[in-house]
C-alpha cells in the first residue's frame, strides 16, 4: 500500500536531498554526519538537472541537517543505515484479501538491531512556515505510525520518530530544523494496526 510513501522523494530537491543524505549515513565519519564535497552536490545536481535557485535550496539543506541535534544524535548510535526498506503484511482478516504496507525509512539508527529504541527519521524538503504545529503533527502522523508499526514488528520496545523539515529553520532555535516528533511502544502496536487498516479502508474507498 502506498500509505507509507513518501511524497518528498517525488520532487528534484527532495530526491537529490535523499540521495545526498544517504551518502552522509553510508560515509559516516567518526559517529558524525559530513556533508558530502562540492563534487558530489554538483553531480547530483546535474543529474536530476536542478538550476542554480534549486542547487542553493539544496546545499542550504544539507548544511542544516548536517549541523542539526538530531543529526548528531543519530550519529551517535552505532548502527545507522540509511533508507532502511519494509513490507508488512497487513489486515490478514479483511476480505476479501490483507495488504501490504511496504516503504523505505529514510534513517533508523540504534544500538541494537531488534532490541530497545528504534531512532528514525524522515526528511522532508519544501513546506511552509505558516502551517502550525497541530497542522504538522496531524500531516505526518500516519506516515509516522506506518513506520512505527514496521519497526516494533521488529522487536524494537520504542520507536522515536523525528520528522526533519530541512528547509525550514525552527524559530525558537535558529540554525536548526523544524522538527515534528513522534513516540511509539510496543503497546501501541494494536492501535497502529487499526489505524493503518481504517486509513487503507478509507483510500480504497475513495
Amino acid at each position: 500500500a502506498s500509505l507509507a510513501a513518501d511524497a518528498d522523494k517525488a520532487t528534484d530537491v527532495g530526491t537529490a536531498f535523499h540521495l545526498l543524505a544517504q551518502r552522509m549515513v553510508e560515509g559516516r565519519r567518526g559517529g558524525a554526519l559530513v556533508v558530502p564535497d562540492e563534487n558530489a552536490i554538483d553531480c547530483t545536481s546535474a543529474r536530476l538537472g536542478l538550476g542554480g535557485t534549486a542547487k542553493k535550496r539544496l546545499g542550504v539543506s544539507l548544511h542544516r541537517w548536517a549541523s542539526s541535534e538530531v543529526a548528531s544524535d543519530v550519529a551517535s548510535h552505532p548502527i545507522v543505515r540509511a533508507e532502511v526498506p519494509f513490507f508488512v503484511e497487513m489486515g490478514a482478516d479483511l476480505r476479501p484479501k490483507p495488504f501490504y504496507l511496504e516503504g523505505s525509512i529514510d534513517l533508523l539508527a540504534c544500538d541494537a538491531w531488534g532490541e530497545g529504541v528504534a531512532y528514525i527519521v524522515d526528511y522532508k524538503t519544501g513546506g511552509s512556515p505558516d502551517e502550525s504545529a497541530d497542522a504538522l503533527r496531524a500531516k505526518h502522523e500516519l506516515q509516522a505510525s506506518c513506520y512505527a508499526y514496521a519497526a516494533l514488528l521488529q522487536g524494537f520496545e520504542t520507536v522515536d520518530a523525528t520528522f526533519v523539515r530541512v528547509e525550514q529553520e525552527d524559530r525558537e532555535y535558529p540554525g536548526q530544523p523544524q522538527c515534528v516528533s513522534y513516540r511509539f511502544t510496543a503497546g501501541d502496536l494494536s492501535s497502529l494496526e487499526a489505524r493503518v487498516v481504517q486509513a487503507y479502508g478509507k483510500s480504497v474507498e475513495a
